[in-house]
């Protein structure tokens, strides 16, 4: 399949009427609203950061008592700028209520389903990961607090220590 715009060749899924009906009729309850809006603030936060190399604005998205998590995250966050991004978003796509007896701390954890979308300098395309985010109060505020699906796709910076050369024509 072709594709224009930058955009990727991918094909959607068919989904059937009812079943997108379903879906939206879910996402629209008072709770799932609830729940978007706390994240959204978060997302965009993380999106900021990226673009604007602030680390202090990426980590302060990371739940206090995820300590492990949020040192991994500060440690993603240094090995992301070291990669030439020149675009970075996320969207949101559902979120749900954190199954009972979750690790997750705080009252009302839920978990944010979102697509991460980069773009490498130079590239033509972006790339695209689906992530499962925990969400967890903290005092009055909402942050992330781990990821709930350990079966997510890993980008180079998520598996260790990285090293960047750049050609006129590569990246490697």
């Amino acid at each position: 399949a072709a594709h224009r715009a930058g955009r990727p060749a991918r094909l959607p899924a068919p989904v059937s009427a009812a079943t997108q009906q379903a879906a939206n009729a879910a996402a629209n309850t008072p709770a799932a609203m609830a729940r978007a809006e706390a994240v959204q603030p978060l997302l965009a936060l993380r999106t900021a950061a990226v673009l604007h190399s602030r680390r202090e604005d990426w980590v302060r998205t990371v739940h206090p008592d995820s300590a492990a998590w949020r040192a991994q995250q500060a440690a993603v966050f240094d090995r992301v700028r070291m990669v030439p991004i020149s675009g970075w978003r996320y969207r949101l796509l559902d979120t749900e209520p954190a199954l009972t007896g979750a690790a997750e701390p705080g009252n009302g954890a839920f978990v944010a389903r979102v697509r991460l979308s980069y773009r490498l300098s130079g590239d033509s395309r972006d790339v695209e990961r689906e992530q499962h985010l925990s969400v967890a109060r903290y005092g009055a505020t909402w942050l992330l607090a781990g990821e709930a699906n350990s079966s997510t796709e890993r980008d180079p910076w998520e598996l260790g220590s990285l090293v960047v050369e750049k050609g006129v024509r590569s990246l490697v």
